[in-house]
């Protein structure tokens, strides 16, 4: 199997626990947006329902490859959270 093939892959996107999820619609069954709690339940879930595709280096692989977009930094964060504020602000009007 090719590793660009549309579907191999599974998107979480996570926030805190604390964080307010509001309105959120996702199409693509290959994303997941969910809250830090429920992240290991949901990789366990997703795990059993795989099929193995990747070897344990393959898969090393892709995480260095991916490591480097997973964290934010508090400045990234407080931008994004102003460019959703702000967005919404012109969808009212």
């Amino acid at each position: 199997m090719n590793r660009d093939e549309p579907g191999m892959y599974k998107s979480y996107i996570v926030f805190g626990n604390r964080a307010t999820l509001k309105k959120i619609h996702v199409v693509e069954e290959e994303v997941k947006v969910i809250r830090r709690s429920q992240l290991l339940k949901e990789l366990k879930e997703d795990v059993l329902r795989s099929e193995r595709i990747f070897t344990t280096n393959e898969v090393d692989q892709i995480h260095h490859e991916l490591k480097r977009y997973c964290l934010v930094d508090d400045r990234a964060k407080q931008k994004h959270i102003e460019g959703i504020r702000k967005n919404r602000s012109l969808n009212r009007n």
